[in-house]
């Protein structure tokens, strides 16, 4: 009587300095976000030749550009002197010129001017192109990564062939906007809470309104997974399958989302900042033809719940980092898209028995028991 009893097979979550200490994050700035696929560009930033997009994947400036027939991707950082070659974030240019001495490249990366070197038998223009990264599709969103990434095909297996199932056609969606939301908490918990509804119908009531979640499902795969669910009340459908919302996750920190109904789409792109901040930017696409009204709807929804979800994470950092945490478990019922995540945390990052034990979790072991 008294014993605590320890069963291995329960599903347990990461220990919580796995969301608050700088240790851990450095670690995954290191093994995961380093290599990653990231969402850099829509396609509608990029259509004609000269268009361009900056951003920064971790610390790294990227550029993203339009040649004349493909876009293409360099790093941000002129071989000359390191600086920033393009600040704007976004632009049309013939040519790519660095804001500090002026060296100049076509849209392809070759040099094609570099002021003040025509005499020095020295310097050769062709060692001096820009630093070419990998750049893919995803419908409209293109993703580049400044490490060495696994294949593409590799990373999205069957997700294309998800999204063509529920016929909504990303390419020819109008974009309408984006909302962007700072958030104080660990990059992991914005997708452990996107992963689950479990937590819908105390949380997001306005959402239950629209998803009939007795038949919700969530059907992890090997580096995506995708959640599912039918119309609550009766929506105008172009086709069978626009009576499903379609939620997908694709490792490390990507979401395109579908709801019901005429086409739509909404992207939720995460912007790991610290051990304990997180930038979500949520855009929006509809069909061409959709009404104004029924645009403000959607947007309207999508909006609140994020809200709502801002309320929740940040609840959820504070309580990891108070030291009581006596380290939870999963319903795999309703949270195997959870379990399906953090497998893939500690694939690339490594089992918790490998990183550094924290002063408060140690204090709490004399406090809580395990059951």
């Amino acid at each position: 009587m008294g014993k605590e009893v320890i069963d291995s097979a329960v599903p347990k979550l990461l220990p919580a300095y796995y969301y608050c200490e700088d240790t851990v994050f450095q670690q995954e700035r290191e093994r995961i976000l380093k290599d990653a696929w990231q969402f850099v560009a829509r396609a509608d930033q990029l259509a004609s030749p000269g268009d361009f997009v900056t951003t920064r994947l971790n610390e790294i400036p990227v550029l993203i550009v339009r040649d004349k027939d493909k876009a293409k991707a360099f790093v941000n950082v002129c071989p000359h002197r390191g600086a920033e070659i393009i600040l704007k974030e976004e632009g049309k240019a013939q040519v790519l010129m660095c804001h500090y001495h002026g060296w100049t490249w076509k849209l392809d990366g070759t040099l094609f001017r570099a002021p003040s070197t025509k005499d020095d038998a020295m310097f050769h223009p062709s060692c001096f192109g820009l630093q070419e990264l990998p750049l893919e599709q995803l419908g409209p969103f293109y993703f580049t990564s400044v490490g060495c990434p696994m294949p593409w095909s590799k990373l999205l297996g069957e997700l294309p062939d998800i999204l063509k199932e529920r016929a909504c056609d990303l390419s020819k969606l109008k974009y309408v906007g984006k909302q962007s939301y700072d958030m104080n908490c660990n990059w992991k918990i914005v997708v452990e809470n996107f992963l689950e509804c479990y937590h819908c119908p105390i949380s997001h009531p306005s959402f239950c309104d629209v998803i009939n979640l007795r038949d919700y499902t969530v059907t992890p795969y090997r580096y995506f997974s995708t959640q599912k669910g039918p119309a609550k009340q009766e929506v105008e459908l172009p086709h069978e399958n626009a009576r499903y919302g379609i939620y997908n996750f694709l490792w490390p920190f990507f979401m395109v989302n579908i709801y019901p109904g005429k086409d739509n789409a909404s992207t939720n792109i995460i912007r790991p900042l610290s051990p304990t901040r997180t930038l979500v930017t949520y855009e929006f696409f509809v069909h061409p033809e959709m009404e104004a009204k029924q645009t403000e709807e959607i947007v309207g929804l999508i909006h609140q719940v994020q809200l709502e979800d801002v309320t929740i994470c940040e609840s959820v950092q504070r309580g990891l980092a108070s030291g009581r945490y006596p380290g939870g478990r999963l319903v795999m019922s309703k949270e195997n898209g959870i379990r399906h995540f953090q497998s893939l945390v500690n694939e690339f990052l490594g089992s918790p028995s490998s990183l550094p034990n924290t002063r408060s979790e140690r204090a709490l072991q004399s406090h809580v028991g395990v059951c």
